[in-house]
């Protein structure tokens, strides 16, 4: 210390200067040396005397080598060399374990710090050392803990005398029992897989020259009963003030299993672009933002196009113009939605033809049930489209061609009508008359069937209420009937009978009610007249009518009556494959089940 011109505090004589700095420096928690440049002890603390177990009197004058370690000697040498070079304070060893030897042969960790001091007589230099054995015993106790919670093997390697330390789990990932353990890098080399040696070796020797901090690598180690496992070694590489390795630090992690998995992804991976590639089929997949990663070979052979066109939204140039925004408005609802849809659109193809494809897309989600994008399918149906546009056109035009033939068969049918009416009027035999007006009005029963099915939009089957309906008030209309004498109800379900069916159900109930018209009511006589046709569960159909006149005489054996209109009705119930029943009771009851007649093809 200086002040003034004599190096003195100000008041203070150089007797009590150099007591109190005596005072201090024997106060000072940790020990401190002061060594000239070649090394040699000048001055100690008592805590340094502490630290060695050496007395004062037996270090002054001595090397400070006496207080490290034998191998740590030559080098020391070389390190106060480079200090001294260029003297700077700075921690000693920085990123190394140092040692100090005790009196007594045990060494201990040790920090030390060095700080240079400008003297008269040159650069001496002072050492604050720390015995960090507590510390040291925390941190390995910190590190057994951190040992225990991995299930890695964690490996320390002094690089100057090739010694390693092997900790944590060597015995449960490799099965080594710890007295089997060698304790140099030869142990661990030689259990290197033969195939990976050079490689894994080389590639150490590289970091080391380079002077990298790290070092790392995936290799085969084999275990205790022969077999390799796949291992991920990781280290960490102090080096001294010179730049040259001193300890390597590491862990190895058994990653077999990662290695099957990934071993299995990749084949299940292989797998599916094997098939894909070989599907008949021309599969897409987009990612969670809808943008297409994959096609496979079929549809690059079908576009033409490098697949970097295709990825993205580039497929979307190959769709038709017409296509495009359905398509692409399909595209956008089914990702928000995030469920299965089929659609069809064009696409072109490498000869410029656009052709229609059935496209079927499903969502993909991970193994944590995160929404992944799509897959989906495109299949060409083109030949399908034309033939149903053929189809479609063929029935359109069947449907034009039936329409015609029942109008005409109506008109023709009318003129026939009209025909008999004239016929029936011109003849002055009242019973040839007569016959003549009920055949008119068979006709124009006939009639009204073909104007009904002209007239529905299905011409395969005849809607028979708005048909029993036409019916009905045609022949109150024919006979004259007032509605206030006979009541006529007409209870039909909505009913739909092929032409073959319902041709004999209405000349049936033409016979029928021309019957009740005729008879059930004589003299004026009021009455009901009730038509139902009914569906019944086993696909069948009831036809009933019902008046309330005055009935078949009982002494009338139905069985024995020859009249052509019970005939025509016996003929077409047979027709119908029915049983027709009569009830005499309280006027007469007609009643017929039937089902409706298979339609036989004609050629």
């Amino acid at each position: 210390m200086q002040s003034g011109t004599d190096g003195e505090q100000p008041g203070m004589t150089p007797t009590v200067s150099e007591e109190l700095l005596r005072l201090m420096v024997e106060s000072f928690p940790c020990g401190l040396l002061m060594t000239d440049q070649q090394g040699t002890i000048e001055m100690v603390n008592a805590q340094t005397e502490q630290m060695f177990g050496y007395g004062r009197d037996e270090l002054i004058g001595r090397p400070t080598e006496v207080l490290l370690p034998e191998r740590y000697r030559r080098g020391h040498q070389v390190s106060r060399a480079g200090f001294l070079g260029a003297p700077v304070m700075r921690p000693m060893g920085a990123g190394r374990d140092l040692y100090g030897l005790h009196n007594d042969g045990r060494e201990f960790p040790v920090e030390v710090s060095l700080s240079p001091v400008g003297t008269g007589q040159g650069i001496h230099v002072v050492c604050c050392m720390l015995d960090i054995s507590a510390r040291k015993r925390m941190e390995a106790q910190l590190f057994h803990v951190a040992l225990r919670a991995t299930n890695d093997a964690v490996w320390d390697c002094d690089m100057r005398t090739g010694t390693v330390k092997w900790h944590g789990n060597l015995q449960t990932l490799f099965g080594y029992a710890a007295e089997a353990v060698g304790s140099d890098r030869a142990w661990w080399a030689d259990r290197v897989h033969p195939a990976d040696h050079e490689r894994v070796l080389s590639s150490i020797q590289v970091v080391m020259e380079g002077g990298g901090e790290f070092w790392g690598s995936e290799y085969r180690f084999r275990k205790a009963d022969g077999s390799y496992a796949h291992v991920a070694d990781q280290t960490y590489i102090l080096r001294d003030e010179a730049g040259s390795p001193v300890r390597m630090t590491g862990s190895m992690c058994d990653v077999s299993e990662l290695k099957q998995k990934d071993a299995a992804l990749r084949e299940s991976e292989a797998r599916f672009h094997m098939l894909a590639d070989t599907a008949p089929v021309l599969i897409w997949m987009a990612g969670a933002d809808s943008r297409c990663v994959y096609f496979n070979k079929p549809w690059m052979d079908f576009t033409g196009r490098p697949i970097e066109q295709e990825v993205g939204d580039g497929w979307v140039d190959n769709v038709h113009p017409d296509d495009v925004s359905g398509c692409m408005e399909t595209y956008r609802t089914v990702f928000q939605n995030r469920r299965p849809f089929t659609r069809e659109y064009r696409l072109k193809r490498v000869d410029g033809d656009y052709r229609w494809m059935l496209e079927t897309g499903v969502p993909r989600f991970s193994l944590d049930g995160a929404f992944a994008g799509y897959i989906g399918t495109c299949i060409d149906i083109t030949e399908r489209k034309l033939a149903e546009d053929s189809t479609r056109i063929a029935l359109e035009q069947r449907e034009a061609l039936l329409k015609e033939i029942h109008h005409r068969v109506k008109n023709n049918l009318q003129i026939v009508s009209s025909l008999l009416n004239l016929q029936s009027n011109a003849n002055r035999n009242k019973k040839v008359s007569h016959l003549l007006k009920e055949c008119q009005l068979r006709v124009m029963s006939i009639g009204l069937l073909h104007e009904t099915l002209y007239r529905s939009g299905n011409l395969s089957k005849v809607a028979m209420m708005e048909y029993i309906r036409a019916l009905t008030d045609h022949l109150l209309r024919s006979y004259g009937v007032d509605s206030n004498t006979i009541a006529v109800t007409v209870d039909v379900d909505q009913i739909g009978l092929n032409i073959e069916t319902a041709l004999p159900c209405g000349l049936i109930l033409d016979e029928l009610l021309s019957n009740c018209l005729k008879h059930a009511f004589p003299e004026g006589r009021r009455g009901e007249i009730h038509v139902e046709l009914r569906s019944n569960p086993d696909q069948t159909v009831t036809l009933c009518v019902k008046d309330n006149g005055v009935g078949i005489p009982d002494a009338v054996n139905l069985e024995e009556v020859r009249s052509l209109g019970l005939e025509l009705v016996e003929l077409f119930s047979d027709k119908l494959e029915g049983v027709p029943e009569f009830r005499r009771d309280n006027g007469t009851e007609f009643r017929l089940r039937f089902a409706e007649l298979s339609y036989t093809e004609r050629m």
